[in-house]
């Protein structure tokens, strides 16, 4: 089973993580479960190179306000 792991992660160009190399064992028709790939690779030293980016939607300022051409007020007197 490490054999087989270490091959796919060096035919992978050392960028699968034990999510893709548990569905290539999967898909060879292997029973096996994602954390024990995991364990497996942990204990072998295996690390990818790529990690993933995490999403962060603050930009600062985006876009600038419009200028108040039709000169409307926004504000309210009272409600309603």
């Amino acid at each position: 089973m490490r054999g087989r792991i270490r091959e796919i992660f060096t035919d992978s160009r050392e960028c699968y993580g034990h999510r893709k190399i548990w569905a290539v064992l999967v898909k060879e028709g292997l029973l096996i479960a994602k954390k024990t790939v995991l364990r497996l690779m942990q204990d072998m030293g295996i690390k990818t190179k790529v990690r993933r980016k995490r999403y962060n939607s603050h930009r600062g300022t985006i876009g600038r306000v419009a200028d108040n051409v039709l000169n409307r007020e926004f504000t309210a007197g009272k409600p309603n």
